[in-house]
Order: C-alpha cells, then sequence, then structure tokens
C-alpha cells in the first residue's frame, strides 16, 4: 500500500512539473528569440532565477519554523528577493510599457 501511494506522488509529481515547465520553457524560448532581448542577458536571469527560488523553498522549508524560519527569512530570503527584484524590473517595466510606447511611437525594433 506504502509504494502505490509513493508512486502515485511521483506520477502526479512528474505531471504537474511536466505541465509547469512546458509553458516556462515556451516563454523562455520566445525571450530568447525576440530581437530586443540579448539572449545572453535572458539565459542568464532565468538561470539565476531558477537557482534562487528552489533555495529559498528549501531552506524555508529546513528551517523547521520559529526562529529558524526567522533567520532564514532574514538571511536568505530577503536579500535573494532584492536581488532578483533588481533583476527583473526593467524587464518587467518593458514588458508592461512596450505595447503602450510601441503603439504611440511605432514599432520599437525601427530605427530614424
Amino acid at each position: 500500500m506504502l509504494m502505490q501511494s509513493t508512486s502515485e506522488r511521483t506520477y502526479w509529481a512528474f505531471l504537474l512539473f511536466g505541465v509547469l515547465l512546458i509553458p516556462l520553457l515556451y516563454f523562455i524560448w520566445k525571450q530568447i528569440k525576440n530581437p530586443n532581448n540579448d539572449p545572453v542577458k535572458v539565459i542568464v536571469r532565468w538561470v539565476i532565477t531558477l537557482t534562487a527560488v528552489p533555495l529559498i523553498f528549501f531552506a524555508a522549508a529546513r528551517s523547521g519554523g520559529g526562529m529558524g524560519l526567522i533567520m532564514v527569512l532574514g538571511v536568505i530570503v530577503i536579500p535573494i528577493g532584492l536581488l532578483l527584484g533588481l533583476m527583473w524590473t526593467p524587464a518587467i517595466g518593458n514588458w508592461i510599457a512596450s505595447p503602450l510606447t510601441n503603439a504611440l511611437t511605432g514599432d520599437s525594433r525601427e530605427s530614424y
């Protein structure tokens, strides 16, 4: 019975991560193919993000709650969150503002 429940959990975990991984890879591929983005910067940004986010979750899970969780929050989560925020802010601002600026000034790839 234990083996059956473990295999069911493993099946659903692979299914869930597979379903989440496909759109993520498509989104990263579209960013790399965008002529406005530097492919090296996109890859580095995603590698750092995909390394830091699981590290945050792992550290929070291993902290055991209480003061350990507070220490993890102060030492790991806040600094990594600030660095990720500083790294992603220009890209997110560009994603939000580019439809409006392209509508007003034309396509950003055209030069005058």
